[in-house]
């Protein structure tokens, strides 16, 4: 599964339309750029040249996506996010699923 953002346009990439991250799915960012609105007020953004990080939760539509991830803005400690797909203005994101062997 993955978001591009291609000359201002967002695309889905889906192998059956309806796949939704799971926690534990790998998550990698790159050139990304998200901005929008947050839940309280006010706006954010934020960049991902080159990143990766885990799914630990996601919403019923798999937009929202709350993330595990480390050495990230200087800190190099295991931290959460909130990732909204949406708010993807630049780069790409793919979400990757683990399978056995």
């Amino acid at each position: 599964y993955g978001v591009t953002v291609k000359d201002g346009k967002a695309t889905e990439d889906a192998t059956d339309g309806k796949l939704v991250p799971l926690p534990g799915d790998i998550v990698q960012f790159r050139d990304a750029k998200f901005a929008g609105a947050r839940a309280g007020g006010g706006t954010y953004s934020m960049t991902a040249p080159h990143h990766t990080a885990v799914v630990a939760a996601a919403s019923p539509d798999g937009k929202t996506l709350m993330v595990l991830h480390q050495n990230w803005a200087g800190k190099r400690t295991v931290g959460e996010a909130t990732i909204k797909l949406n708010d993807l203005k630049e780069g790409w994101v793919r979400i990757y699923r683990p399978q056995p062997r």
